[in-house]
């Protein structure tokens, strides 16, 4: 299916897309005439009706014998120039400059400046930016000279706009979420469906599709309400295209009614991308598909849209390349059209979609070397787009829209996956995946790693204070009182503020000379990982195709190896993980089919005949399998899983891995600072210390009393100078202020949250420690802390998981720390048991008091259990991430003072007593909250 996004983005762009209310009771001709002598927006009036009518001709007339008898009556003009924009009239242009310079004279600057606007949207349209521009300038200008806010928040929107049209989505969001904070919901109706449609493009450049189609879902009530179904037919268009991500070959619901609109409304423009996107995804012969691309451009091509005529043309070209190979100098021909009206939009994104295709005709001529280096250079061309996005989420949301070319080149590439896959074409193939997979992090590392000096001291405070409201309204809303009105007015608040520190953000992005260095990351080769790669260590990268056409593939790495094979189909391995961890979760061992069956589909090949020392594994995951717990697959569904075998670490890319795997080991005068069981609600009827986790949510957490014990465990066996802090002083504050740099490895032991629709939000929760915290330590802020060269155990449950963007891989709080600076990460992919959880940290803890490294320790840990005869379930979910070699206590343990060894062994008999005391209360532990 052709790459769209950009439809979306124009949609709904012209100021008078979306009808205002107080013209929307207006449904006749005759009453327009009456009504323009009336408010300031009753031009309005004569689009609304034409489209509610398909009278636009009539209109036409109407208007053009009223500037005939009176040739000043500039809001006649105005609105006659709207009708000539819905009939694509050449004459357009003039008649709006025209409307604008009168109203100018007349002094009529509101007016005047929604006929900027509307000029603006034309030029915008057509690729025109710098004019646009100057039209902004004015319309500006005369929302101050006029005082009229609804002015100013119609030119707000197009500055986001405008913003878009260049690529700069930190620039659109930024605008169009301060926007949203004033507008919606209750001011101007029209304005608000224009924002909410153009937040769910901003959405879809992110790869948040659900919260896309939210917003859309929205817009097109409002457009409904109004009666607008010329407007509503572009807005269910850009649902139906959304829908195409999890469906695309279902035209569904939305595809029908948009095209109904479109047609009774006359919206031509959008009728031509419904024939678009049927000719995409029809079953009909080559000659039927090319009737629909021809239907679809000449219903498209009045508008003068270069974007939108060029998807068709684009499509048109492909059509006739693939179905008739002896017209390719017909489809070479439509390309350089195409290219064209590429170039008029100023959007590199468009001529990086013309060589897509024209790489793909090459590739489908066989000619290999032109159509590699046409791949290369596309890439190249979207790479220089996504830097231009300042914020790491936006570039991260960016990449991942574009996901589906990496996977497609890389493929190209390597060709036919398997033993006879040529070295050069392997090694071709891994450093495009790895110019993709999790390149935002490691820009972000490279970011952190660099000087950074004259960042203002003033955007630092303001950012300082921001962060403090947002405390402060977090705290509010943690409390158990608040509720309906209040509640969503206090949401709405944090809202703006997020909105205000994402700016502040941003502005001290631009500001960090480290920042704006070149962003051009070292890309290994199969050989340079074979350098770094330890005698008993394999590294296995996935490449999940989400091309349903082109199965991914594989490859496992040694020190003297490399082989490479095809994977199943991205869909049936998700069905296949999701039924595997719904049968692990039974914990009656009746998972053993599904792990042996996963084995087979995703490791089997690469294993088979591994050598003996091979005892670690670095796996590299992609898509659903960054939700699998590897350790728990077997070979046979009888057998033992990889657990017994392997060492396993989880690395985010083969590039990160090799960065961490090659850090300066640190040093720090103590081995460890732990955290546990804080103190999350102090009142007096609370001794279970419950409160809220979530400000939306209101749900509520318990106490951990295990935790403790984990702290103390791991504490008494890596030795003295290590640190714990308990429930009232396991504070966010004391997390902010504690010199970090003294310890080797960091233990939290607490709740967490994971918010996957505000990424943002979600927290390791603590105790607040002072008024101005929240308890909240949110992914904002754990970015700030210094954690260079540290490894961080978070036990709290879901803190290996979050949201998975394509490409970039998880965003939750494992990624947070490593922006920090940690290089090692051991987290829970699922909710686990605070009893489970303690049984396997005190495991781990005597392990690592012997000197082991972290993912010997967990591997160990992991088969005390399996003796044991506990459920995969028990010990699986615990995952290291990053560095697995990190090792908390070189050498082990040493010899300590017989005063220090006494306390310590009076701190474990205590321990241990109160473990048999807490389990002699209860015969089974509730799950550990998320």
């Amino acid at each position: 299916m052709l790459h769209a996004v950009a439809w979306v983005l124009l949609a709904g762009s012209a100021v008078s897309e979306a009808i205002a209310t107080e013209v929307a009771p207006i449904r006749s001709l005759e009453a327009c005439d009456r009504a323009l002598r009336d408010g300031p927006r009753s031009y309005l009036c004569y689009r609304y009706s034409a489209r509610r009518t398909r009278s636009w001709r009539e209109g036409v007339r109407r208007l053009e014998r009223r500037l005939a008898m009176s040739p000043r009556d500039d809001r006649s003009r105005l609105a006659l120039g709207m009708l000539l924009g819905d009939l694509y009239d050449p004459r357009t242009e003039d008649v709006l400059r025209r409307a604008a310079d009168g109203l100018a004279n007349d002094r009529d600057f509101e007016v005047e400046g929604f006929a900027r606007l509307e000029t603006l949207s034309l030029l915008g349209r057509w690729g025109r930016l710098e004019e646009a521009d100057a039209e902004l300038v004015r319309a500006e200008e005369d929302a101050r000279l006029s005082g009229s806010a609804l002015l100013t928040n119609y030119a707000a929107y197009h500055r986001g706009w405008i913003a878009s049209l260049r690529t700069d989505r930190d620039a659109a969001l930024s605008a169009f979420r301060k926007l949203e904070s004033v507008v919606v919901p209750d001011g101007d109706a029209g304005l608000q469906q224009m924002l909410l449609n153009a937040l769910g493009a901003e959405e879809w450049q992110r790869g948040r599709i659900e919260e896309a189609i939210r917003y859309y879902r929205r817009a097109a009530a409002l457009a409904d309400a109004a009666g607008d179904f010329y407007g509503e037919a572009s807005i269910l268009a850009n649902i139906h295209l959304a829908r195409q991500k999890h469906a695309p070959e279902d035209e569904g619901p939305d595809f029908t009614e948009a095209l109904r609109l479109a047609g009774e409304s006359g919206n031509r423009k959008v009728s031509g991308q419904l024939l678009f996107f049927a000719a995409q995804n029809t079953r009909k012969s080559p000659p039927e598909v090319l009737e629909l691309l021809d239907r679809a451009i000449e219903e498209i091509e009045p508008s003068g849209d270069p974007i939108q005529l060029g998807f068709v043309l684009r499509y048109k070209a492909h059509m006739i390349a693939y179905a008739y190979p002896s017209r390719r100098g017909e489809a070479e021909r439509i390309l350089d059209r195409s290219l064209t009206l590429a170039r008029q939009t100023g959007q590199p994104e468009q001529e990086a979609r013309v060589g897509i295709q024209r790489a793909t005709i090459l590739m489908d001529a066989g000619e290999r070397m032109r159509s590699a280096n046409e791949w290369l250079a596309v890439l190249d061309t979207i790479e220089k787009v996504r830097d231009q996005q300042m914020d790491e989420g936006t570039r991260a949301g960016f990449q991942s829209t574009w996901a589906f070319l990496y996977y497609r080149v890389a493929a190209y590439f390597l060709r036919q996956p398997g033993p006879g896959a040529a070295p050069e074409d392997v090694d071709a193939a891994l450093r495009v995946i790895e110019r993709m997979r999790a390149r935002v992090l490691i820009e972000t590392l490279d970011v952190s790693g660099a000087p950074t000096g004259g960042v203002p001291s003033t955007l630092q405070e303001r950012r300082a204070a921001v962060l403090k409201v947002i405390a402060t309204i977090q705290r509010t809303l943690l409390g158990p009182t608040l509720a309906g009105r209040e509640r969503r007015r206090a949401l709405s608040e944090l809202e703006r503020l997020e909105a205000s520190e994402y700016t502040l953000r941003q502005d001290l992005s631009r500001a960090d000379p480290g920042f704006g260095s070149l962003r051009a990351p070292v890309i290994p080769t199969v050989a340079r990982l074979q350098e770094a790669l330890r005698e008993n260590e394999a590294l296995v990268s996935f490449q999940s195709n989400l091309d349903a056409r082109r199965r991914g593939w594989a490859l496992a790495i040694t020190r003297d190896s490399a082989r490479t094979w095809e994977l199943p189909d991205r869909a049936e391995l998700t069905g296949e993980i999701s039924l595997f961890l719904g049968l692990l979760a039974r914990r009656d061992d009746s998972e053993g089919a599904g792990a042996a069956s996963l084995y087979r589909d995703l490791f089997a090949e690469g294993l088979r005949g591994l050598p003996e020392r091979i005892t670690h594994l670095i796996v590299v995951p992609d898509g659903p399998l960054h939700k699998l717990p590897i350790d728990a697959l077997r070979t046979e569904a009888e057998g033992l899983p990889l657990a017994a075998r392997f060492e396993i670490s989880i690395a985010p890319s083969c590039s990160t891995w090799l960065r961490w795997s090659g850090a300066p080991a640190v040093t720090a005068a103590s081995p460890l600072l732990a955290l546990a069981d804080p103190a999350l609600d102090a009142g007096p009827s609370a001794p279970a210390a419950y409160r809220a986790a979530t400000v939306a949510s209101g749900l509520r957490l318990g106490s951990l009393p295990r935790a403790r014990d984990e702290a103390r465990s791991l504490a008494g066996s890596l030795g003295a100078g290590s640190r714990i802090a308990l429930g009232a002083d396991a504070t966010e504050r004391f997390m902010k202020t504690v010199d970090l740099r003294s310890f080797r490895m960091l233990h939290i032991a607490a709740h967490a949250v994971v918010d996957e629709a505000h990424p943002e939000r979600s927290a390791v929760l603590l105790a607040p420690g002072a008024d101005d915290e929240d308890g909240l330590l949110q992914i904002r802020e754990i970015v700030g802390l210094d954690l260079k060269g540290r490894l961080i155990f978070l036990s709290s449950c879901d803190s290996a998981s979050g949201t998975v963007v394509e490409g970039e891989g998880v965003m939750g709080l494992a990624r947070a720390f490593f922006q920090a600076g940690a290089v090692g990460v051991v987290g829970s992919l699922w909710p686990i048991r605070d009893d489970e959880a303690a049984l396997m940290v005190d495991a781990m803890a005597t392990h690592l008091g012997r000197g082991a490294s972290i993912a010997s320790a967990l591997a160990s840990a992991r088969r005390d259990r399996l003796k044991a005869g506990a459920p995969a379930a028990d010990w699986a979910a615990l995952v290291v991430l990053g560095d697995g070699n990190f090792v908390p206590l070189p050498g082990g343990r040493r010899a300590i003072q017989p005063g220090v060894l006494f306390a310590a062994i009076g701190a474990a008999i205590a321990a241990v007593a109160g473990a048999l005391l807490l389990r002699r209360g209860r015969t089974r532990r509730a799950p550990r909250p998320a």
